[in-house]
This record gives structure tokens, C-alpha cells and sequence, in this order.
């Protein structure tokens, strides 16, 4: 969604509109709420966590004549059926299981490159794409530490509406990000308020909602709005001077899941749905006793109910001399059910393009090229998120150089990114390639795909200091 208005609200906020401001800000976040987009986003969120549709059905609950009826001992098993959760991890581990491979020719660009290349990038990437995964798309905020250090550290999607320009909706213009934080109200009570930080390219403005719902300037940051970091001149304690700084852009770098910025959820959230619901009623007329119609002659009681409960807990029920209770079983058509869940997880991995290792990792030794054709489709989904995983990488390396080495003119082109894919291979049939393909193809390519190497780098430079060792106990053996 893009609203091209952010300008015009700092222009305002510039010459102190409070309340038009807060009315139009309140807009823009509530527009945003209820979008599409942001929906589809929570259910991404959710049916990750297993908190799918199906936990919201009561299915005690039926109609007659119009009228919802409640049957308090009818069974109530609602199974969510965690498919998103698995095929999402199945393509995060497929894709950034292994080291990710990032190098250059360049001295400085390495240098660089080997600073950022720690755990907590390589957590950072994971998360971001699991989120992207989730959501359709996930951002990420570089900012100066306290320690006058370049940092990085995920922002929700759901708390960013992005400001593009209007010609190519290329160009980020502003973000404006809404969050909710604990306050105290003037009895003393525990509430949240919504607060609002809006970025443009050399300014960040702070805002906080009040008692009256209004967003009013955040007296809590200070200054505000002010610049992306500042440069101080010190003296022991004494600060000499002190210069605002700012990044030029808004400083927020989209990861997008696809071409489309769909969730992983969005094409099979129907047939998740679909399963779920046949799953949870095919639980409960296997545990229901309704699933035999009880003719009764001569019963006792006087409700239905009661017959009901004395079935149920004690397994007997009281008749006259002459009753009798028949029960005329149904039949429950579990054939019929159990084929068409299994239809249904079928397309759930085919639209869903992932793997069912139950059923396509079956048969023992399976040559190469027929496992390279079950992942063909779990391939071309994790490809459209390692595109956009480059980028960001590209990005933030781009960025931390700008930081760090202003005088240094980045080109991507001199960036080296290589993701290792995670794929259930012949290992044996693999490392035969890897062996015939020396001195045909450069050696690092055959290193990322030998099944025995994880790290491309290291194995480089293993093999490096190898060959280097070679060749001394070679020249000293000659001298001898």
C-alpha cells in the first residue's frame, strides 16, 4: 500500500497543525490495519505458531430453524495441522542451512565483508527470511549504536507503512512506523498507547499517542525530530561540537518473499483450512457416541440429555421391564474421508511448492536427477527469495561502507554471494561429479556442491594452506 501524502504531513507537522496531523496520521494506521496486506500478514504470523481458523469453531454448536443450538457433550476437537509451519522451515533450511558465501577481489570490500559475516548476521538473515516467509515481507533498520558502531536489527512489517515515490513506486521516499509501548495514565493504570516514528531521508519525527487518542510530539525523545546519528567532538566529558548526520535515504532496507510479496501461507491457506475442518470432524464422530441413532422403549428418564450423560458416564441406562435400547449404528464413510485429506495434502505441497518427505524421499539409493526433479518446485520458491536475499545483502554491505569508508565507490558487481542449497542428494553420485568436473569448472564451484563442505570459504582456504605446505616439504626435500 503506498500513500504519497507522508511529505505533506512533516511539511504540517513543520509548522505545528497538531491536530490535523493527528487526524491524518490516525487515518493513514487505521487504513493500514485493515488492508489486505497487513491480514494476510497476521495469518502468515499465526497459522506459523499453529493458531490456525479452526481453533475459532465450536462444534458443539449447530443450527435448527434458523436458532444456533449449544450440545454441551457433543466432542470438540479442533486440529490444526501445522503445513505452513513445515513447508516455510523446509525452504529456510533448504536455503540458509549451509554457509552463505560472500566474497571479493576487492581488499577493502573483503575486509568488510569478513567484519559482518558473524553469528548474528547469519541469525539475522534466517529470521528475516522465515519472517519474509510469513508476511510476504520483512524490513530491516541500520542505524549508528551507542557505541558509534554500524548496527542492524529486524523491524516488523506489520509496523511499517512505506512511502514510495509516485512515478515508478521504486524510490523510497518516508517510513512511518507504528508500535504499541506501556504506559502509565493519571490514575496510575498499566495501558498502551500507539507511538509513531516517521523517517525521511535526513529527519526522524517521534510521536505518542495520548489519553484522547490524539498523536502529540514524544517530549520523551529529545530532540525531536532529529537526524539519523550525530558526531560528536569531545574533550574528557566536555562535548566541543557536535553534527547531525543522516543516511539519505530513509534508513530501512525491504526484504520482499517473492516477485509478488505474497506470504508462503496465501495459496494454500484454503486447503489448510479445508484439512483442518475434515481432520476435526472426522476426530469427532469417531469419539462421539451420536454416531449411532439410539431407539429407546420404555426408558425411564424423562429429557434426552439425561440418557445422554448416564451413556456417557456410566456406560448403562435405566429402563422399565418391558424397555429396550437399540442402537442403530451409522456408518462413518472413513475411506472416503482419509482419500480426500489425502488429496488435499497433496495439493498443499504442490501449490505449496515444497517436499513430502514421507512420500518423495521413499525408495532407498535415488539417483540425482530424480531428487533434483522432486525439488524442482520447492527450487524455484526458495530461488525468488534468494534473489531478494542478495539485494539485502548488497545493501547493508553498501551501507556499512558508506558509514565506515565514505571515500570508498561500492559496485555490487564486485560482491561474490553464493547460497549453498540444503538438498538431499546421492552423496556418493555427487562427490563422482565433483571428482570429474576438476579442471573443467572453477574449483570453487565444485566445492559448493561437494556434500562433505559447508563453509565454501573455509574449504578455500583450507585447501589453499594445503597445497601451500605441499610445496614447501616439496622444495625441502629437493634441497636435500
Amino acid at each position: 500500500m503506498y500513500f504519497g501524502q507522508t511529505e505533506q504531513i512533516l511539511l504540517k507537522i513543520a509548522v505545528e497543525k497538531i491536530i490535523s496531523d493527528s487526524k491524518l496520521i490516525r487515518g493513514i494506521i487505521d487504513r493500514d490495519i485493515r488492508s489486505e496486506k497487513k491480514n494476510d500478514m497476521l495469518d502468515g504470523i499465526n497459522y506459523y505458531k499453529s493458531k490456525h481458523d479452526i481453533m475459532k469453531r465450536d462444534f458443539r454448536k449447530y443450527i435448527v430453524d434458523g436458532k444456533e443450538e449449544l450440545d454441551p457433550n457433543a466432542s470438540n476437537n479442533k486440529v490444526p495441522n501445522s503445513f505452513h509451519a513445515e513447508l516455510v522451515d523446509q525452504k529456510i533450511e533448504y536455503i540458509l542451512t549451509n554457509q552463505i558465501s560472500i566474497a571479493s577481489k576487492n581488499t577493502t570490500l573483503g575486509a568488510k565483508i569478513k567484519e559482518l559475516q558473524d553469528k548474528y548476521f547469519r541469525r539475522t538473515l534466517t529470521d528475516l527470511a522465515t519472517n519474509a516467509s510469513n508476511k510476504g515481507e520483512e524490513w530491516l533498520h541500520f542505524f549508528i549504536n551507542d557505541k558509534g558502531e554500524f548496527d542492524y536489527i529486524i523491524i516488523p512489517a506489520e509496523e511499517i507503512i512505506p512511502d514510495y515515490d509516485d512515478t515508478y513506486k521504486n524510490n523510497l521516499i518516508s517510513i512511518l512506523r507504528y508500535y504499541k509501548v506501556d504506559s502509565i495514565d493519571d490514575v496510575g493504570k498499566l495501558t498502551q498507547k500507539l507511538k509513531v516514528e516517521i523517517w525521511t531521508k535526513d529527519l526522524v519525527y517521534f510521536y505518542i499517542e495520548n489519553d484522547k487518542g490524539e498523536f502529540i510530539p514524544d517530549a520523551s525523545e529529545n530532540p525531536n525530530p532529529r537526524p539519523h546519528w550525530v558526531v560528536s567532538q569531545k574533550m574528557g566529558e566536555e562535548v566541543l561540537s557536535s553534527e547531525g548526520k543522516s543516511w539519505g535515504v530513509p534508513p530501512f532496507i525491504k526484504l520482499s518473499n517473492n516477485n509478488n510479496g505474497f506470504t508462503d501461507l496465501k495459496p494454500i491457506k484454503g486447503l489448510i483450512d479445508l484439512y483442518d475442518l475434515i481432520f476435526s470432524g472426522f476426530a469427532n464422530n469417531i469419539e462421539d457416541i451420536q454416531d449411532a441413532i439410539w431407539e429407546l422403549g420404555g426408558y425411564a428418564g424423562e429429557k434426552l440429555a439425561e440418557f445422554m450423560t448416564n451413556l456417557r458416564k456410566f456406560k448403562a441406562i435405566k429402563v422399565s421391564e418391558e424397555g429396550h435400547v437399540t442402537p442403530h449404528t451409522l456408518e462413518i464413510p472413513v475411506e472416503a474421508k482419509v482419500k480426500l485429506l489425502e488429496i488435499i495434502e497433496e495439493n498443499i505441497y504442490k501449490f505449496g511448492h515444497g517436499l513430502n518427505f514421507d512420500k518423495d524421499q521413499k525408495g532407498g539409493n535415488i539417483v540425482t536427477v530424480v531428487i533434483k526433479s522432486q525439488y524442482m518446485r520447492l527450487d524455484i520458491k526458495a530461488n525468488a527469495l534468494i534473489n531478494r536475499l542478495e539485494d539485502v545483502i548488497s545493501e547493508l554491505i553498501k551501507w556499512k561502507l558508506f558509514f565506515e569508508e565514505p571515500s570508498f565507490v561500492f559496485n555490487e558487481a564486485d560482491l561474490e554471494i553464493t547460497f549453498s542449497k540444503n538438498m538431499l542428494i546421492n552423496e556418493t553420485e555427487q562427490i563422482t561429479n565433483c571428482q570429474n568436473s576438476l579442471g573443467i569448472i572453477p574449483e570453487k564451484i565444485i566445492l559448493a556442491n561437494h556434500p562433505w563442505i559447508k563453509n565454501v570459504d573455509d574449504a578455500v582456504k583450507d585447501l589453499e594452506t594445503e597445497r601451500a605446505n605441499r610445496n614447501i616439504n616439496l622444495d625441502a626435500g629437493n634441497a636435500q
